[in-house]
């Protein structure tokens, strides 16, 4: 499908959704209960979550749009619309969503540009739940995150890590170098993981079954979101990182 037809396909996807809930285009961030990035830590800390993180990627998937490292998969796009979809509060993750670009635009703040967040921000609204907590898809990310200290929030982040068996999943390891010490790196393909899928929740609930406190990140783009939020259906506590610290 060329770039016309596959944008034309996205657009008419998003506004098939926004039709069934047309009183969503008028919300804002305080219809919702939205975390900043430290407050999304603290929690995580204090409910022993995992964290599933949506940003314009995913987002733009989930209306059809291929990711850069991903081509466009209708089971990967079900996955991904079904978590927003059912998502709730109740699940063992938090689902962090971009809610402070979507809808008041802190586009300097978070070193982006307003254009890229168009189609994300109407491919998330149909999905929004007023009364459920979102945290912040920003808060592994040193050049994005908002805060007023961030060597302290720095070291704030790796609290998170102590006292943990860390299963590091990625395409390459040494992206995990410097900042954690996994005791175990699981290797997926930098380009299409999803066609893994399968194979990696299997290698991944073999690795933790033999630790006493483990915790999984990955690092592996829309996939990631996806085996994330499985993991932690399945009790494996896991954080969608993407790319840590950068």
């Amino acid at each position: 499908m060329n770039k016309k037809l596959t944008k034309l396909a996205a657009w008419s996807r998003i506004a098939s959704r926004l039709a069934l809930k047309p009183g969503k285009l008028n919300a804002s961030l305080a219809d919702f209960q939205f975390l900043s990035d430290r407050e999304t830590i603290q929690y995580l800390k204090d409910t022993g979550k995992g964290i599933v993180r949506y940003g314009d990627g995913e987002l733009n998937f989930t209306a059809g749009y291929p990711a850069i490292h991903q081509t466009q998969d209708r089971t990967l796009r079900t996955k991904l619309t079904r978590i927003l979809k059912e998502y709730d509060g109740t699940q063992n993750y938090l689902l962090a969503l971009p809610l402070d670009l979507l809808l008041i635009g802190n586009f300097a703040e978070r070193n982006s540009t307003p254009e890229n967040w168009r189609a994300p921000k109407y491919a998330a609204l149909p999905f929004l739940k007023k009364n459920v907590i979102y945290g912040s898809p920003f808060c592994f990310r040193l050049n994005d995150v908002i805060d007023s200290d961030r060597e302290e929030y720095t070291k704030f982040v790796h609290t998170l890590f102590a006292r943990r068996e860390i299963i590091f999943v990625g395409s390459r390891e040494e992206d995990a170098s410097g900042t954690i010490s996994p005791v175990q790196f699981i290797s997926i393909p930098e380009r299409d993981a999803f066609s893994v899928y399968d194979e990696t929740i299997e290698r991944i609930q073999h690795a933790a079954q033999n630790l006493t406190n483990p915790l999984v990140l990955i690092a592996g783009g829309v996939t990631a979101t996806v085996l994330a939020a499985k993991l932690n259906d399945r009790g494996i506590p896991t954080y969608d990182i993407g790319s840590l610290f950068t």
